[in-house]
């Protein structure tokens, strides 16, 4: 993570705003959220400029992040002032790899990304579901539900998307719904595609009313400081956590575990 020497690819997949375009090219077929406006940061010198620059686009369904960062989300559909995006603009404006020395972020252009949401058959949010991923194999998967509404992550199981910890403590929102099979391997089969030219990666796909989405690529999950969801808390030392870091470790080490042994291919 601290280590300066990052591949083209690899800045290229973290910035948001050419991801969805490398993301074609490494799994074609795949859909991804449309882009309606970059709109770069080098002359916002306020939270109110980029009011002004985002006020056009106030009332889609849309979201507007940065492309060079992680975080400070805005739904532009509730957009009303300038001081909703206040912590939007202090993000933006920031070099991001100084925040948790995530390197890959360093010298990418400062810029906000203003992308529509992906449509669902509940109307809600769709489900994210995490691939975490070594040597193009998904080994573990995480499923953050309701993102924008009364959040839920959960630790999966692959292929069939069970409880990756079934002693975890957390219990299904009524909200949830597994997807069907097929959708399941077409998932798993872009986080295959996606994920190939890494060592390690966490592929972030949306479920959509019609299809999967490309969501984005993360080579340091949460700034590599560990989440594995369950009732004790997302980065609490427990035995979910434990499990989660033995299954990767041993995909890093070369040992088969028993997820990367079962993802059909």
């Amino acid at each position: 993570m601290i280590d300066p020497a990052w591949t083209r690819l690899e800045h290229a997949m973290v910035d948001k705003a050419t991801a969805k375009l490398e993301a074609a090219r490494l799994a074609p077929g795949l859909e991804a959220p449309r882009t309606v406006a970059v709109i770069p940061m080098e002359g916002l010198a306020c939270a109110e400029a980029l009011y002004q620059a985002l006020e056009p686009f106030a009332g889609l369904p849309a979201i507007a992040k940065p492309a060079h960062a992680s975080g400070s989300v805005v739904m532009l559909r509730d957009l009303r002032s300038a001081r909703q995006l206040e912590a939007l603009f202090a993000l933006s404006v920031m070099d991001y790899s100084l925040v948790l020395r995530e390197m890959q972020y360093h010298g990418l252009c400062k810029q906000i990304i203003v992308e529509m949401l992906v449509d669902t058959a509940s109307g809600q949010s769709p489900d994210d579901y995490k691939f975490h991923c070594v040597d193009g194999v998904p080994i573990v998967c995480q499923v953050d539900h309701s993102r924008f509404g009364s959040p839920w992550s959960r630790l999966l199981r692959l292929p069939d998307l069970e409880p990756f910890d079934p002693a975890d403590g957390l219990a299904w929102p009524s909200t949830y719904r597994r997807p069907a099979p097929e959708r399941i391997a077409s998932m798993i089969r872009a986080a295959r595609a996606l994920s190939e030219p890494f060592q390690f990666v966490r592929v972030d796909l949306y479920d959509g009313s019609d299809c999967i989405f490309f969501g984005e690529l993360t080579f340091s999950p949460a700034a590599a400081l560990g989440i594995a969801p369950s009732a004790q808390g997302d980065h609490a030392v427990n035995p979910t956590h434990i499990a989660y870091s033995n299954a990767m470790m041993s995909a890093l080490r070369g040992v088969a575990s028993p997820a990367s042994r079962t993802v059909s291919p």
